[in-house]
């Protein structure tokens, strides 16, 4: 498996899903263009989350804290 990733890449990670979120609504939103927001791709974004909802999730409790 590979490396596990640095809490900065974290914090882009929910960074782009704000922003993802934020500009077109959760249904329009895609684990793909986060992915390629935050840099990384769609198979490391699935390694962390298990889906776009459970993403969104993250993001909130990002933004809430």
């Amino acid at each position: 498996m590979g490396k596990k990733l640095t809490a900065e890449k974290q914090r882009d990670i929910l960074e782009a899903g704000i922003a993802v979120f934020a500009d077109g609504g959760f249904h329009t939103a895609s684990m793909a263009a986060i992915a390629r927001q935050a840099g990384i791709s769609v198979g490391v974004l699935y390694r962390y989350y298990s889906g776009k909802e459970d993403l969104f999730h993250a993001c909130l409790r990002h933004s809430l804290s």
